[in-house]
């Protein structure tokens, strides 16, 4: 459980339901090149493994009661590529533009913080065929180089096919943890604020009181 930086942090509390401290990037897909052909579920699939790769991508901020320390992130412990990896079809009518107004729709709408800061959106054209990618993420989550390595974890940089990384493994029986309660987070915001306890303990006196030095008197 990690804290957020100063600065993240500051980016969390500055969001309002008028100014999203969001990114939204919208990729054009080819699915010409691949191997066994488009198919959703699939693209899903090998999307949410690679995404293993990267911790916040499952994580979520955990906020300080009363604001008293900055908030954490907070391990799930499972992962609903459901939820953060959406389906949708566009009708042929309207082309491009059809595309943009639904990318600025999307942009235009405030990620939950009950869960972890991203979510990435499938766009399909007439007859299934992948035709876009949208994502959109935190900047608290990812900013600059961070951005840039999710990236890398996300796609290949170049057209010949990678292996996938080993899968981890799986508990028989997935369980969300809910994280930290209030009273925990409290405590750890109460410990980080404690002082820190003086050497040994032992008040040294002045050198000019120390025996062996002469007090003059006036």
């Amino acid at each position: 459980m990690d804290r957020l930086s100063a600065s993240d942090a500051s980016l969390l509390h500055g969001e309002t339901p008028e100014w999203h401290m969001h990114v939204t990037t919208l990729l054009d897909l080819d699915p010409a090149t691949m191997p066994a052909g488009y198919r959703f579920e699939t693209f899903r699939d090998a999307l949410a493994l690679r995404l293993r790769a990267v911790p916040r991508f499952r994580q979520r901020v955990a906020k300080v009661p009363f604001g008293l320390d900055r908030p954490v992130w907070v391990d799930l412990g499972t992962f609903d590529a459901e939820h953060h990896i959406r389906r949708v079809r566009l009708p042929a009518a309207g082309g491009r533009r059809r595309l943009f107004e639904f990318a600025g729709d999307i942009a235009s709408k405030k990620l939950a913080h009950d869960r972890p800061l991203w979510e990435c959106w499938v766009i399909e054209g007439p007859r299934s065929r992948l035709e876009a990618l949208l994502i959109k993420n935190h900047h608290a989550l990812f900013d600059g180089v961070g951005g840039l390595e999710s990236m890398q974890a996300m796609f290949d940089v170049s057209a010949v096919t990678q292996p996938d990384p080993a899968p981890a493994a799986e508990p028989a029986e997935p369980v969300t943890d809910p994280g930290p309660g209030a009273l925990e987070l409290l405590a750890r915001s109460a410990l980080r604020a404690a002082p820190a306890p003086s050497s040994g303990g032992v008040r040294r006196k002045p050198a000019w009181r120390r025996p062996g030095r002469r007090r003059w008197r006036c």
